[in-house]
């Protein structure tokens, strides 16, 4: 049976994600590099063609970061559930938005 460890595998998970956004962050400087070679070289559609490429990437660069912080969030709210403390009202922010509206509400009736 394998045993589930939540906290280590988005430890894991956080890890990964900043390792995949350092090399779309490396992979981005070089193409900056070859978008600035095709330009000296006078080749304006390879050079757009490129760029073009480089914004998806920072995209996804950006897109990655933000995961990452996220599931570093989720993580310390597991992190505090295994502990015993319970739901504290960030986790409750964190998911609706606002602090405590409709706590005692929800909480009572479930809704």
């Amino acid at each position: 049976m394998t045993v589930f460890h939540p906290q280590s595998l988005l430890r894991t998970t956080s890890q990964r994600l900043g390792q995949l956004q350092e090399r779309k962050d490396s992979q981005g400087k070089l193409a900056r590099r070859d978008i600035a070679a095709y330009l000296s070289q006078g080749h304006i559609a390879l050079a757009r063609a490129k760029a073009a490429t480089v914004i998806q990437e920072d995209v996804m660069s950006d897109l990655l970061e933000e995961l990452e912080m996220l599931v570093g969030a989720v993580g310390s709210r597991v992190e505090e559930l295994e502990g015993g403390r319970g739901i504290g009202l960030g986790l409750w922010e964190d998911v609706n938005g606002h602090p405590n509206e409709g706590w005692d509400e929800e909480m009572r009736t479930g809704k």
